[in-house]
């Protein structure tokens, strides 16, 4: 082996090849990751100087089937380490299932002939074409091949759409909301512009908030296994290696997520990078695109942090009876898919040339996402249904339930007894409350909550428990000072109404309290 190794003056030979297969760069948001782009399947493979690296593999098989003498292991990783230095020059904007250039969103089918679904706002039909060179697509290692049939089939999407409702026993209204979701997923991909919303399955237990939402993540962005994600074994690392490697989770069980946890779903919600540091290192660092959407189940929506909640689509899942088993649901579904994907894609088509001819409506947008109301307007008019409607009075209910399950709420009512008639400082309130804080964020009294963290985080809270606590019979009020610090809290009961015990409270929602001694 040590006679026939390649000089080292052959490393460039080695540096060339892989310029004439492949496109280097490095991802443009993390900025420390260095890719190696195919320049036929337009897949981005990891560019590392590592024996370990598929790159470094590939260069050692074709070396071999190309000359008599093969490369060192010091050949090897010395190209590796030149083609970084090339790619360092060259931003890559890396895709995971969907992109979009201008009006057109190019869906990946994992075909390793480079070719996509093209879906287009100024065309008629859909149509599978060689993928753009500026397009990079980043898999996962589960993505499912979808096969697409020679011509395309035509559909009635109405009548998909019917189907549809029908297989996760919803309303047509709660279709909508679903398919609205899955159409702004694709028409509005991740990247550096952009970033889809959480999305919140709550309903009754009976109302197939896990397999509704397996369904959904199935229809926009298959993979070969169908796994809910248990939220309580969820770390932050392994959420970050998710949120990297795919364009779509699902999270079950998200009432027991750690507050870590919550804190990197923050991170996908708002677009960016989280970094922690190497293993066995004290320097190096280590960053993750957290380009992806999160479905969640069963959590209710007072007991998320409210940076989360006012970024996420709250869709509220009705209690049916199914007539079926899961796993005979799930052939149904298979045999169903390709038609229901169809529809999905000739819906982002439909939505995407209302979207460039200005035909959506644009007034009156009551939400928090416009964005995601807009789709959701689109996919009403196409469709006759009133999912909008449906989806604001949530929210309305939304308000009230997190205010009557906010954790500072819960606290006060909790210690009313130390705070009636009483005038208090945010350094002494928050001292007062703190033992209830301690025993909401403990999980052992019901559900795990995240509660403010200091004085300061307190006093920007009690602006949103004000309404709730007034319909408690609770009169706060705010008397002005220097700055938060010299700020004074007032605890009284409202006019006219009668002393009573804390147990005896008009509350909006008791179950919030499950497990507490209220």
């Amino acid at each position: 082996m040590k006679d026939n190794a390649m000089p080292p003056e052959n490393d460039i030979e080695l540096l060339a090849r892989l310029e004439k297969d492949y496109d280097l760069g490095y991802d443009a948001q993390t900025e420390d990751r260095y890719y190696a782009v195919d320049k036929k399947s337009r897949i981005a493979k990891p560019l590392e100087p590592s024996t370990n690296s598929e790159l470094y593999r590939e260069l050692q098989l074709a070396s071999r089937l190309d000359r008599d003498t093969l490369p060192t292991q010091r050949n090897l990783i010395a190209a590796l380490q030149h083609a970084m230095q090339i790619a360092s020059k060259n931003p890559l904007i890396l895709s995971q299932r969907a992109c979009r250039i201008g009006d057109d969103v190019w869906y990946d089918l994992k075909d390793d002939d480079g070719n996509a679904l093209r879906i287009s706002a100024d065309r008629t039909n859909l149509s599978v074409e060689r993928t753009p060179d500026s397009v990079c697509w980043l898999r996962g290692s589960t993505m499912k091949k979808i096969e697409m049939p020679d011509p395309l089939p035509i559909i009635d999407p109405k009548s998909q759409f019917r189907r549809f409702a029908d297989l996760i026993r919803q309303d047509d209204n709660t279709a909508a909301q679903l398919i609205a979701v899955a159409v702004h997923c694709l028409i509005h991909p991740a990247g550096p512009s952009s970033q889809p919303p959480l999305v919140l399955l709550e309903g009754q237990q009976g109302s197939g908030k896990s397999t509704t939402s397996l369904l959904l993540h199935d229809l926009t962005d298959p993979e070969t296994n169908r796994v809910e994600i248990s939220a309580a074994c969820l770390t932050v690392e392994t959420l970050q290696m998710l949120a990297s490697m795919h364009m779509q989770i699902v999270l079950g069980n998200a009432s027991k997520m750690d507050k870590k946890v919550f804190d990197t779903l923050c991170v996908m919600v708002t677009g960016g990078v989280s970094t922690t540091r190497k293993l066995y290192s004290q320097t190096e660092m280590a960053s993750w695109r957290l380009h992806c959407q999160a479905i969640l189940t069963g959590i209710s929506i007072g007991r998320l942090p409210e940076d989360i909640v006012s970024r996420m689509i709250h869709i509220d899942l009705m209690p049916s009876a199914r007539s079926m088993t899961e796993a005979k649901l799930w052939r149904i579904w298979d045999e169903s898919s390709p038609a229901l994907r169809m529809m999905l894609w000739r819906t982002c088509q439909r939505v995407l040339r209302m979207e460039h001819d200005d035909e959506i409506p644009s007034d009156s947008l009551g939400a928090r996402l416009r964005d995601y109301e807009m789709t959701l307007r689109a996919v009403d008019m196409i469709f006759n249904t009133n999912g909008e409607s449906t989806w604001l009075s949530t929210l309305d209910m939304e308000q009230h339930e997190q205010g009557s399950d906010d954790p500072v709420y819960m606290a006060i009512v909790h210690r009313w007894d130390k705070l009636k008639d009483k005038t208090f400082t945010g350094e002494e309130l928050y001292a007062e409350l703190r033992p209830t804080f301690t025993l909401l964020a403990s999980g052992n009294a019901g559900t795990q909550r995240v509660v403010p963290g200091s004085a300061r985080s307190l006093s920007a809270s009690m602006a949103r428990v004000l309404p709730v606590l007034a319909s408690a019979g609770i009169d706060v009020t705010l008397i002005p000072g220097g700055g938060h610090k010299g700020r004074k809290w007032q605890f009284r009961l409202a006019a006219g109404v009668l002393e009573l015990p804390p147990d005896q409270l008009v509350v909006p929602d008791q179950r919030a309290f499950d497990g507490m001694d209220v």
